[in-house]
């Protein structure tokens, strides 16, 4: 009668805890990249618990704006999943139990349709391997996506799946004596999925009120303004390449640091080219990300020569 009691009140325990049992899906640290070559999109993935577990085999799917990014990112090329434990932040599923021994392996991408990919991971090494709960109430680093973009000036659109049959894709670790016996001690299949995107936003160190261009005599000059700055290195000021369908650097303002006071920027661009000017602000973190402000032009049209008696002339407006 004891032992039937007992039996009774674990299964109580273990079925309340199983209920208990959630995941709250995140994203931080969103920015935008440039390795001299191309830009990308950086934003780290995190897990949280209000009951804690530590974390066995997992799936996530994420949508994404092809317009900014392209169609099927992994197909194409464009995205790249890091975890690795030795980078700062140190991400979980780059965890190790000993060098060389991780505690997750088997990570797969792959398109699931044009625009949303998925990505998984498996448990290498047994619970009895991981000394705590690794996901907690404090949310943690689970990896980092970065996508290469084929129009940086589109909106990113980074978010969870969330749809019914693309949830309830987590586990809790499963057991065995070094190496993950998920067959024979599984884990526990967690049904109370959470999934806030509202991290994947770029943030805006950086609050432009205006940004203008318009000619002064033979000149371009350009004015903006800010609200308020939070760590701004400062902007480049880009014009155009016609030719080559390229953003040349024309100049540098630098910028105010940190600060909540407006502040008012002006440049001139000495020597715009015959024709129609497009300019742009670039604006640099210290850390190295960026913004990139609207375009604007300026014309510079003069009438073509005529010929008053052997003399060659141009009228300008």
């Amino acid at each position: 009668m004891r032992k039937n009691l007992l039996f009774m009140l674990l299964g109580i325990l273990f079925l309340q805890q199983t209920e208990a049992q959630d995941v709250t899906f995140t994203f931080a640290n969103p920015q935008n990249t440039n390795d001299g070559t191309d830009d990308f999109y950086e934003v780290d993935v995190l897990a949280s618990s209000t009951a804690g577990f530590k974390l066995g085999a997992g799936l996530l799917y994420f949508n994404y704006n092809p317009a900014a990014f392209g169609s099927s990112v992994f197909t194409n090329g464009n995205i790249e999943i890091t975890y690795s434990n030795v980078t700062s932040p140190s991400y979980l599923l780059g965890s190790e139990a000993f060098p060389g021994f991780g505690h997750y392996s088997s990570f797969v991408t792959n398109d699931n349709g044009t625009s949303r990919v998925a990505f998984s991971w498996q448990q290498a090494l047994s619970s009895g391997m991981m000394p705590m709960n690794n996901v907690t109430s404090g949310a943690v680093e689970l990896f980092h996506l970065k996508i290469r973009y084929v129009d940086v000036n589109q909106d990113p659109l980074m978010c969870f799946e969330s749809s019914a049959v693309y949830t309830d894709q987590t586990f809790t670790a499963c057991g065995g004596t070094t190496f993950a016996d998920c067959v024979g001690v599984p884990g526990i299949q967690i049904t109370n999925d959470n999934f806030d995107c509202s991290g994947a936003s770029l943030s805006l160190p950086v609050e432009l009120t205006y940004f203008s261009a318009r000619r002064v005599g033979e000149k371009a000059l350009l004015e903006w303004e800010t609200a308020m700055e939070i760590d701004n290195w400062g902007f480049e000021i880009q014009r155009l390449d016609r030719e080559n369908d390229s953003w040349d650097v024309i100049g540098v303002e630098a910028g105010m640091g940190t600060t909540n006071s407006a502040h008012h920027y002006r440049y001139y661009d000495e020597f715009p080219e015959e024709g129609i000017n497009y300019y742009r602000l670039k604006q640099v973190d210290y850390d190295g990300g960026y913004d990139l402000s609207e375009v604007r032009s300026v014309a510079f049209e003069s009438a073509d020569p005529i010929s008053i008696g052997d003399q060659r002339i141009k009228l300008y407006p």
